[in-house]
């Protein structure tokens, strides 16, 4: 009686250990596949710039200091993730944080900040912006090569030239790669 209560045990485990192990693979392969396939959707999408240079380090740190707290801008190019943490203002434009929200107001949000990132007139600034429930006070914008949701973009002297000759802007900070600009309000 011993040997064949022996046997039957062992022959559990053994039923088990060939239920068990399979479904502790099956298990395994399906989170690793989701885990490749939730890695490889984030891969295939554009992505953020991982840094911003000192331009971008040096005009945020003269909108920290030269701007009332209370200004909101519109930030063109990538470098507009980065903004409000490293000024503490408020961006109007963009697709940070709207995901929460709809997904038609984080399409909008997408597609606005797109547009105005790859504007290179203050013409297309304006008519861009017109859209738009609430008007920036200052914008800022990126000169030479910048990035549009990983997308390089080059921002030529047209831009600057362009925001020169419009009386609805006015530069009141440069440096080697961005300009900040003050918005006039029109009538």
């Amino acid at each position: 009686m011993p040997t064949i209560h022996a046997r039957l045990r062992n022959s559990r485990r053994t039923v088990t250990s060939l239920v068990a192990v399979p479904a502790l693979v099956l298990g395994l392969l399906a989170c690793l596949g989701i885990l490749f396939v939730g890695g490889h959707s984030v891969a295939s999408q554009p992505s953020m710039p991982a840094f911003i240079d000192h331009e971008d380090t040096e005009a945020m740190e003269w909108v920290r200091s030269e701007t009332p707290a209370d200004a909101e801008f519109v930030v063109l190019g990538d470098a507009a993730e980065w903004f409000p943490q490293q000024t503490n203002r408020t961006i109007l434009v963009g697709p940070w944080g709207v995901e929460w929200k709809t997904p038609q107001a984080y399409q909008r949000q997408k597609d606005s900040y797109i547009t105005l990132s790859e504007c290179d007139t203050a013409r297309c600034l304006t008519d861009n912006l017109q859209s738009q429930p609430r008007q920036p006070d200052y914008l800022y914008i990126p000169k030479g090569e910048y990035t549009v949701r990983g997308q390089t973009i080059t921002q030529i002297d047209k831009m600057r030239l362009s925001l020169e000759r419009s009386d609805r802007y006015r530069i009141v900070h440069e440096n080697d790669g961005v300009l900040i600009v003050r918005t006039v309000r029109t009538n």
